[in-house]
């Protein structure tokens, strides 16, 4: 595994102003614009974002001639390799929700990590209410095979990303007991109901928003993502996170197979997010 101790680069530099790594990228994919951040926004988000209510896993594939060219910028903006702790300590340990499979990789990275030294005092678990999505491997079958089981009880299956949190925390075998012992918040966000009356998922900031809610004390956060997703949801923290917390996010390495259009959609947010950000402050 190939590591780095924080983004290499990023899409915007200091002064709010688009990196040559993301200059590169636009080029290669063929985006005209006229050189400033709120242009490239808008047209990112003309040209990559999926569709309204369309998953991420649902998007066609990305046919290119540069294909290779492209990935190897994705690597310049600093989104294939794992990201590592730049401190020994912190105050928290913040596992972002994910699919079932990918919140197991989350938490047994941060595992990995305490035993490696790495130490902090609390740990929390940013989940929502969204149901599980059957097309990723979230069902009773799969939690079953993960547990090494013939049965489960259906008063004890997950049913939303929240409850699955919960349950890999609560059945994984490898977490040290000292780690254990560490006091755990669970946040399980509420759907958000759209102005047609619909429910979406919450997103990252809702959640953000609903821990902040509780009142933990400011301190050093270390929040666990995976690659290609580490600065977007970066991004994110720092818009929402008061001042107070000292943010850091970090994440497992990038599956080198995923689809480009899907990476795509992701820096489209997270250009839009420090956008957002910048604008803010």
């Amino acid at each position: 595994m190939t590591l780095q101790t924080s983004l290499d680069s990023a899409v915007v530099d200091q002064g709010g102003k688009p990196t040559q790594e993301l200059q590169r990228l636009l080029e290669l994919t063929g985006v005209q614009h006229d050189g400033s951040l709120s242009d490239i926004v808008q047209k990112t988000q003309e040209q990559w974002l999926r569709k309204p209510n369309q998953e991420r896993w649902d998007m066609q594939k990305h046919i290119s001639e540069n294909e290779s060219e492209i990935r190897q910028q994705f690597d310049s903006l600093g989104m294939s390799k794992a990201l590592i702790p730049k401190h020994q300590e912190y105050d928290y340990a913040v596992v972002l929700g994910a699919t079932f499979k990918v919140i197991i990789l989350r938490l047994q990275y941060i595992i990995d990590l305490w035993k490696q030294g790495i130490r902090f005092k609390h740990l929390v678990f940013l989940g929502g209410a969204r149901p599980l999505i059957e097309a990723r491997g979230e069902n009773k079958q799969s939690f079953m095979e993960w547990l090494g089981v013939d049965s489960l009880d259906d008063e004890f299956t997950p049913t939303t990303e929240a409850e699955i949190m919960k349950f890999v925390y609560q059945h994984i075998s490898t977490m040290p007991e000292e780690m254990r012992k560490l006091p755990v918040i669970f946040i399980n966000a509420s759907m958000v109901q759209q102005d047609d009356g619909s429910l979406k998922r919450p997103t990252t900031d809702d959640i953000i928003a609903d821990w902040l809610q509780t009142k933990p004390s400011a301190g050093k956060c270390l929040f666990v993502s995976s690659q290609p997703y580490v600065g977007f949801q970066h991004a994110v923290i720092r818009t929402y996170m008061p001042g107070s917390f000292q943010v850091e996010t970090i994440g497992t390495e990038a599956n080198p197979t995923l689809n480009v259009s899907v990476i795509l959609d992701n820096v489209a947010r997270w250009l839009y997010q420090e956008h957002k950000r910048l604008q803010q402050h």
